[in-house]
């Protein structure tokens, strides 16, 4: 009896891993791409290394998306969050967008950003945010997730936005 149990714990343990693999749904936004007076499919940065920073910890507390056009909001910027010296970017060349998620009270919270769209003459760069589902397997602990990405500088306005 006593060997039953021990196979009954190991057969809920893998259907418990298993469910924590499955990927999320697929994106059901439609796909709106409005006037694109522009072409923006250029923008993701794709050469030289690293371009995006993401995890669950920094010290930004207060949810907050943003741009960063200049090496001095970009140390600033790595200095507040990460309490360290900011990597390199050339600024003629790119731009940053931000997102932090501020306190929350669980692990498995996440921001992923999506293709940049055009909308008019705006270059709008969205960002999706993950939030652990039901039942979800998770660290009890605080975190202040983040994800910050590179990206071609533009001509075009540029707008930072959550996408439902």
């Amino acid at each position: 009896m006593r060997g039953m149990g021990i196979w009954i714990l190991a057969a809920a343990a893998a259907a418990a891993a298993h469910g924590m693999g499955r990927r999320p749904p697929a994106d059901k936004e439609p796909a709106q791409r409005e006037d694109r007076a522009m072409d923006v499919s250029q923008m993701t940065v794709k050469d030289g290394a690293p371009a995006s920073w993401q995890g669950a910890s920094c010290g930004v507390s207060k949810a907050a998306s943003l741009k960063v056009e200049s090496a001095k909001e970009w140390e600033t910027l790595w200095k507040d969050a990460f309490n360290r010296e900011a990597a390199s970017v050339d600024f003629s060349k790119h731009f940053a967008a931000a997102v932090f998620l501020g306190l929350r009270q669980t692990g498995g919270y996440s921001v992923e950003f999506l293709e940049p769209l055009a909308r008019g003459d705006t270059a709008v760069i969205r960002y999706r945010t993950r939030a652990p589902g039901p039942g979800s397997f998770v660290i009890q602990a605080f975190t202040t997730p983040y994800a910050i990405r590179l990206y071609n500088r533009t001509k075009a306005p540029v707008a930072v936005e959550e996408s439902k």
